[in-house]
């Protein structure tokens, strides 16, 4: 006989056998409930026993085989058989035998055999079973009743648990929720359906019974392929108590779960959830999530990430006591009085007591709520021993903690917030509430919509506004539950801390010195809500790279301006503060559009077309644009008599323009501005360095075709400048663009024609450069020191101070002779970067820097700590640095400032 004859054979005896042994079942059912009201007693008492075990399945058999037999010595027996099908997975033998196309595995038929040599069938007096054994062992094989090949458990792929005692009587009066909630799922519009209920309505027997409705179903193979389940359930009503149970609360966990179980029922091996939408991508499959509550309440947009991610043959069925975006929502509502007056009549019956009035069951709903949970609760409570009356109480302290105490904890923290804020101001409305909690108005209707579904709040509304109370009944429970109590104290903190932030903020700007520009700075004039909302931006340095915390501070600033957006989206200064977060960010286009909804709503602005004109240049090199924007807001300044404004802000505003000016190609839009430079008291630095910066920038592409325009400008440029560094001193602005004009001088005069044409003028300029060029490294720390010097000292023009030793001692001291090689550092070290050095108030440059890693993170570095390779750093070392600079850091301590402080540090080469 091949292999294939055997399988067929072994096939054939198992299928023969399993026939024999539902049919023993049917029959041990039927038996034993005959002359009995055992069947109204576990809720069938619609329906007749014979058409239940007629049309039942084998696990359908199994349940009421356990039922009927509880409380009677064969329930023992009865409950072994099932732990043996469950243990051998007999299931799925019994659906290899009803579909011959699947393969069969060896060890089937004696796993059959196994389960029918058990003296428990004997013990139930189905010896039937044994015969039938027999037979098949002999080769005498019949086969089973017609169609039972259509009804095998489980047609479709699944690993749904098996329907408790307690889920079954869960049921009764669930039947219309049944049929709906098919038509539902089944309905090809709807991918994400979500039964929602608090707890102990049933939602997760409805969810079983219905998917095992829909895996047995004949028809359900046209439009699905296999159906997964995992439950989130941290705690169950076993009888007598809640019990806790073990699940993954993440959603990497979820991911993890819906993997694993794709895993069992597929017998494949299953890596995580990316890998099975890949390979199974194409399946259609019900996945069905019980109990989401934790992961909605605690990360809610992880599960829309989830859901967006799957396919879209993949439909998900979730269980929870709150709602869900984006699903079709199915509200599990209390049950009415006749069916929860069933339930508590049939629970009772069910667990053994004595049968009680129509009446006294129908009280025990009535006291109960019509909540299924807490009418079988009441009756464990009464059978257990307790008098009626304190039975009733006691089920109802429990429904409140279970059904409402823990329905407080899986609301979601905005919606917990706003109930305690409904608790400390009766009558709240919703800006309020979207003041003190600093929730946007849309995060403020999601959780009064997710309050309204339940029964603690009332929703009123007036002629002018709407407003919300508390339940009566819920406001006692609120107030001694220990958990509200210590989150109505959060409230009350955020009532008290809102009316006193925007006083404190006041009071600690008023002792900075901080001026109306700076991105920092939060306006007098707005409202005490948004200074409230503000609380970390006064702290947040702009335009650096960040540390930690600043990031952090950034974060948080824009976490509660997104929050904010509806609240005051009429504020001009709330649009601007969120462009300056979003800078940050590296978000242009919304930043851009964030500055010109601000100005939309205040064209006259001074500080924010400022803000907008700086943001063309620096962050989108939009020179034309800025320079435009700074010419109109030039004009309006100059039409001011007198300018009533800061000269130090009228200084940034000047700088601006011509900044942008030279950046986009107009040099003499500066000349224009400047040409009466010395007039301008309190600005005649900035115009005067902005003027030869001017004349600097007309020589650029003209260097190599008009050699005597290019002396005229170098002329005007090196005369400005040197009466602004004579009379106005060492600005940091007059710094830079000297070092600039330096650099230009050396880049003509490198050339022949000009030191042989224009002699006077390269010694004007090479003397202008010896007097100031020291001064002029140290405001201008991108400027290359060393190399600049070699190349002046090689310009062929008479008495060039350049070639004297006073020069070239320095391109002695070069970074190689106290600066480290990194071999050289026996130490263990993170290597920084010099990114920014300060400078005083004459722009000499500070003995402290700040570096950065190569993730950002900003480092504080003074001289003190530095060590080179053969003494501490010196100021000669110091002078040498240049941004970009490498430091090998050895030590550093976070003592709560905005970078990092080195300790020691070596100079590297």
């Amino acid at each position: 006989m091949t292999q294939m004859d055997l399988a067929k054979r072994d096939r054939r005896k198992a299928t023969m056998v399993l026939g024999t042994i539902e049919e023993s079942l049917g029959s041990f059912v039927l038996e034993n409930t005959a002359n009995s009201d055992a069947d109204e007693s576990l809720g069938f008492s619609d329906v007749k026993i014979q058409d239940a075990v007629e049309e039942g399945y084998l696990n359908d058999i199994f349940q009421l085989a356990m039922a009927f037999s509880k409380g009677t010595p064969k329930s023992n027996s009865v409950k072994k058989l099932y732990q043996m099908f469950v243990d051998l997975d007999i299931w799925e033998i019994r659906n290899c035998c009803a579909h011959p196309n699947r393969p069969w595995r060896l060890n089937f038929w004696y796993k059959i055999a196994l389960v029918a040599a058990d003296d428990a069938f004997h013990d139930l007096g189905l010896y039937q079973v044994t015969a039938a054994l027999a037979s098949a062992e002999k080769g005498e094989l019949t086969d089973p009743p017609e169609g039972w090949d259509k009804q095998y458990t489980r047609h479709l792929p699944n690993n749904l648990p098996p329907i408790t005692e307690l889920q079954i009587t869960g049921l009764i009066g669930r039947d219309t929720e049944l049929k709906d909630l098919k038509k539902i799922i089944e309905n090809k519009r709807n991918n994400s359906v979500a039964i929602v209920a608090p707890g102990g309505f049933g939602k997760t027997a409805l969810a079983l019974q219905v998917l095992e409705d829909i895996a047995k179903s004949n028809q359900s193979g046209r439009w699905l392929d296999l159906l997964a389940y995992i439950t989130l359930k941290t705690e169950t009503w076993n009888g007598k108590e809640f019990i806790t149970l073990e699940a993954g609360q993440e959603i990497e966990s979820i991911e993890k779960a819906v993997a694993d179980a794709l895993s069992d029922i597929l017998n494949e091996h299953i890596d995580d959830l990316d890998h099975a939408i890949e390979a199974f991508g194409d399946r259609r499959i019900i996945l069905c999530i019980d109990n989401l509550e934790t992961i909605l309440r605690d990360d809610p947009l992880s599960f829309e990430e989830l859901a967006e991610k799957l396919p879209y043959n993949w439909k998900i069925l979730v269980t929870s006591r709150v709602t869900i975006s984006n699903s079709y929502i199915y509200p599990l509502k209390e049950l009415k009085l006749k069916g929860a007056t069933h339930l508590a009549r049939i629970y009772h019956k069910g667990k053994g007591g004595q049968l009680l009035s129509q009446e006294k069951y129908q009280k025990i709903a009535e006291d109960c709520c019509f909540n299924p949970l807490a009418i079988k609760m009441m009756v464990d409570i009464f059978l257990s021993g307790r008098e009626f009356p304190d039975s009733i109480n006691t089920a109802k302290e429990n429904i409140a903690s279970f059904s409402f105490s823990e329905l407080l904890d899986c609301l979601s923290k905005d919606s917990v917030e706003v109930l305690q804020m409904m608790f400390a101001e009766p009558g709240v409305t919703r800006s309020r509430i979207c003041q003190v909690l600093k929730l946007s108005l849309d995060c403020t209707a999601q959780a009064i919509n997710e309050l309204s579904n339940t029964s603690l709040i009332t929703r009123v509304a007036s002629e002018e506004s709407e407003f919300y109370e508390i339940n009566g009944s819920v406001r006692d429970l609120l107030l001694t539950d220990s958990q509200c109590q210590r989150i109505r104290t959060d409230v009350q903190n955020k009532i008290a801390s809102h009316k006193n932030t925007a006083r404190s903020l006041i009071l600690q700007q008023a002792g900075s010195d901080a001026k109306i520009w700076y991105k920092s700075y939060i306006p007098l004039e707005i409202g005490d809500g948004l200074k409230t909302l503000l609380g970390d931006f006064p702290k947040i340095r702009f335009d650096t790279k960040h540390s930690p915390g600043n990031n952090e501070r950034i974060r948080n600033t824009y976490n509660a301006l997104s929050l904010a957006k509806d609240t005051f989206g009429s504020d001009c200064v709330f649009h601007r503060t969120y462009a300056f977060i979003l800078e940050e960010l590296q978000s242009f286009p919304d930043a851009e559009k964030h500055y010109h909804k601000a100005l939309e709503i205040d064209s006259e602005n001074i500080v924010t077309q400022y803000h907008l004109a700086r943001f063309y240049h620096f962050k989108l090199s939009d020179y034309t644009r800025a320079r435009v924007l700074s010419k109109s807001l030039i004009d309006r300044l100059d039409g001011l008599n007198p300018p009533n404004i800061d000269p130090a802000f009228r200084s940034t505003i000047y700088q601006g323009f011509f900044i942008s000016s030279l950046y986009d190609g107009e040099p003499d839009e500066v000349l224009k501005y400047t040409k009466k430079w010395k007039e301008h008291s309190e600005l005649r630095s900035l115009f005067g360095t902005y003027r030869a910066s001017a004349f600097k920038r007309k020589v650029e592409n003209i260097v190599d075709h008009d050699p005597d325009k290019v002396a005229n400008y170098l002329t005007s440029a090196v005369r400005i400048l040197e009466d602004v560094l004579r009379t106005d001193g060492y600005s940091k602005q007059a710094g830079v663009e000297g070092g600039k004009l330096i650099e230009e001088f050396e880049f003509c005069f490198c050339r022949h024609i000009y030191a042989h044409k224009y002699p006077e003028l390269g010694k004007e300029i090479l003397d202008f450069s010896d007097k100031h060029l020291r001064n002029i490294a140290d405001l201008s720390p991108r400027l290359g020191l060393l190399p600049l010097i070699e190349r002046m000292a090689g310009l062929e023009l008479s008495d060039n101070p350049f070639k004297e030793s006073k020069w070239q001692d320095l391109l002695m001291l070069t970074p190689t002779d106290n600066f480290c090689a990194p071999k050289d550092i026996k130490e263990k070290f993170h290597e920084l970067s010099v990114d920014r050095f300060t400078t005083d108030d004459s722009g000499r440059r500070r003995l402290f820097l700040f570096a950065s890693d190569a993730k950002g993170t900003q480092y504080f570095v003074h001289i003190h700590a530095l060590e080179g390779k053969n003494h501490s750093a010196t100021r000669e070392d110091w002078a040498q640095m240049q941004l970009g600079t490498k430091i090998a850091c050895i030590e550093a301590q976070d003592e709560g400032k905005a970078a990092l402080v080195v300790k020691r540090a070596y100079l590297l080469v």
